[in-house]
């Protein structure tokens, strides 16, 4: 599910939050939890549901669902009655396979399926229950009104975290999955869109309805299943044989190419990379009215916001790639593979903002990877130095969706790009595939995924784990560089400045430093940080022109003090690579007084550079903005 739109920033945007960084205090003293918070584990189960068979129709006027449902499984334990959430439902009537009826129970969100007799274990049943509802979540309405009168009718559902539990019953946690059949009745001139292979269409005509019967196979988790209903143009494409389809607006089919056209490409990558070939019968991304995110993954229907669609104006300024790439990833993470628990969430968003990141550098090259990398620790200060610290892997909350939070997306991404960078693209790649040949079709925690990290590189990575996944923070850095010349040595420090209230421990990581040359000669070495203090003294042939720490953006860092001279910023900003660091440069240098030197070369990148983002680094990060400004273009 994505949450933000990741496009490229305006000049004004960026300066905004720049200056709103320079103000902000260095972490933010507000608690992740609350009075309502409490401890999660995985939710206790006594029924293991195989299949579920839905049939669903609407009542528009009364924004109603009508449904009947027969789920299919096997006790977990003995039992006597079948626990299934269901909020606000009203349970018509229940029967077993045999037609037989049974009672029902409902209290507190759940509604509970009385049995004749206890099941033993491993014992097969199936319940039907017949019920209506008036949603207040998970399935909404789209109609035309007074305001709003060309809107198109529509019905769509939202069922990420817990908000399918409104509109049908079922074991609505992650930790239970299972395959669907699902038959949705609408009216004669209208489509519906859902999970896995369209079977067939019935058509009624005394009654002016259709039913389209889709077929989901794979085991899938509640909150995927997914509806959309409407009146849609679809526009057709194949990718190795496998339909891709796209559900648009009628008049906005001309939109779709450049939209989402590269979607078969991005199935090749990702298909590819990973090992694990796109896994469904079809791909659809269905574009709805006023949906509540940018896109949600349900499995093989991802349903995304109208804004999706470009026209060719909007297109020559930002692109959705971003958008679509991170939905269709989570195709593989968190549908294929997904989190056993919400506490575990990291499992599925933080792959896909990942592997969104790594469709950039594909498509786009390593300077776009880099600064989407630079946006995304960006997103997580905001958050950490505003309102909290917490560890990725939290089971203290009060509602699973407060876990969709830039320290689930951002943050875990970056961390998945340290354990990159850690083992090399061939084991950490190595490692993702082991982790989708293991877990298929699995709800999984993170020491699943560590283990099978840890068994296809042969590397421990219970530190690394537990360092970044399961503490808050990041280390909070203060650099001092000199240059000894008596030695001919390069000396630096760096002092790990935990926050107050201790919270954020001293990490252990090694430093990448970087001595470089006008010439392009360069001296890479690590500064090896195990404690609150280290220092590395580096014996070189010259005095280098500028250094740089971290240039390959291997360590999620903040750096509150590192004192460097303006010629020495000018110098990276005219000479470094890759792009992040000149882009740092022009940062640090925008923080400088504005000496004639620093507002020519900051005035010379903004005209010259080849990156956008150094371009919009020199001029919106910068106090002097308006001197850079008619330096560079009078």
């Amino acid at each position: 599910m994505v949450r933000r739109r990741r496009q490229h920033a305006s000049l004004v945007a960026l300066l905004v939050l720049s200056l709103a960084a320079c103000l902000a205090p260095r972490t933010g003293a507000g608690s992740f939890t609350d009075e309502d918070s409490e401890f999660h584990s995985t939710p206790a189960r006594r029924f293991d549901i195989e299949h579920r068979e839905l049939h669903v129709r609407f009542d528009h006027a009364r924004r109603a669902v009508h449904g009947r449902i027969t789920l299919s499984g096997k006790a977990i334990d003995t039992t006597s009655a079948i626990p299934l959430h269901g909020e606000e439902l009203v349970i018509e009537s229940a029967a077993d396979g045999a037609g037989n009826p049974l009672g029902v129970d409902q209290a507190d969100g759940w509604v509970y399926v009385r049995l004749p007799r206890p099941l033993a274990r491993g014992e097969a049943a199936s319940v039907t229950l017949a019920y209506h509802a008036v949603p207040r979540a998970g399935l909404y309405f789209v109609e035309p009104d007074r305001d709003h009168p060309k809107r198109r009718r529509e019905v769509w559902s939202q069922g990420e975290d817990t908000s399918n539990r409104f509109w049908f019953p079922d074991f609505d946690e992650p930790v239970e999955r299972a395959t669907t059949d699902i038959f949705i009745t609408v009216g004669a001139g209208e489509t519906a869109v859902s999970n896995g292979r369209l079977v067939g269409v019935e058509e009624d005509a005394r009654r002016g309805e259709r039913t389209f019967h889709y077929q989901m196979d794979f085991p899938h988790v509640s909150y995927l299943v997914s509806v959309v209903a409407g009146t849609f143009a679809k526009v057709d494409t194949v990718w190795r044989g496998k339909p891709v389809e796209y559900y648009v607006p009628p008049e906005w089919t001309e939109r779709v190419r450049r939209s989402v056209g590269r979607t078969p490409e991005m199935m090749d990558f990702f298909s590819d990379l990973l090992g694990v070939p796109y896994p469904y019968a079809k791909y659809a991304q269905c574009v709805v009215q006023d949906f509540t995110y940018g896109g949600m993954e349900n499995i093989t229907a991802t349903t995304m916001y109208e804004r999706l669609l470009l026209d060719a104006t909007a297109f020559t300024e930002r692109n959705q790639e971003g958008l679509v790439a991170h939905e269709l990833a989570h195709q593989w993470f968190g549908d294929y593979v997904t989190c056993r628990e919400w506490a575990h969430i990291w499992l599925n968003e933080s792959f896909a903002t990942f592997f969104e990141n790594l469709w950039q550098e594909h498509a786009h090259g390593r300077d776009e990877y880099d600064q989407q990398l630079r946006d995304d620790r960006d997103s997580y200060l905001a958050e950490f130095r505003a309102d909290y610290a917490r560890p990725i892997v939290e089971r203290v909350y009060t509602y699973p969706n407060d876990l969709f939070d830039s320290h689930t997306y951002p943050k875990g991404g970056w961390v998945l790009h340290m354990l990159r960078r850690k083992l090399g693209d061939e084991r950490f790649l190595a490692g993702i595939r082991e982790h989708l040949r293991r877990h298929g079709g699995q709800s999984v925690d993170t020491d699943q995924f560590r283990r099978a990290m840890e068994d296809a590189t042969g590397e421990g990575l219970e530190e690394f784990f537990d360092q970044w996944l399961f503490r808050p923070g990041h280390p909070d850095l203060e650099l001092k560089w000199e240059w000894l010349e008596a030695g001919g040595m390069a000396k630096l420090r760096a002092r790990q400045v935990p926050p107050a209230d201790s919270l954020v421990p001293v990490f252990r990581f090694d430093l990448p430093v970087r001595f470089c040359w006008k010439d392009g000669e360069r001296a890479d070495h690590v500064l090896r940080v195990r404690e609150r203090v280290a220092e590395i003294l580096v014996r070189l042939p010259r005095r280098p022109d500028w250094v740089e720490v971290d240039p390959e953006l291997t360590v999620l860092h903040t750096v509150r003090e590192f004192d460097r001279t303006t010629p020495e910023l000018l110098a990276q900003l005219a000479y470094g690579a890759p792009a992040a660091s000149r882009s740092e440069a022009a940062v640090a240098l925008g923080e400088k007084a504005a000496t004639d030197s620093a507002v020519a070369g900051l005035a010379r990148a903004l005209r010259d550079d080849p990156f956008y983002a150094v371009r919009q680094a020199a001029f919106a990060r910068s106090f002097h903005f308006h001197q850079i400004q008619t330096a560079a273009y009078g």
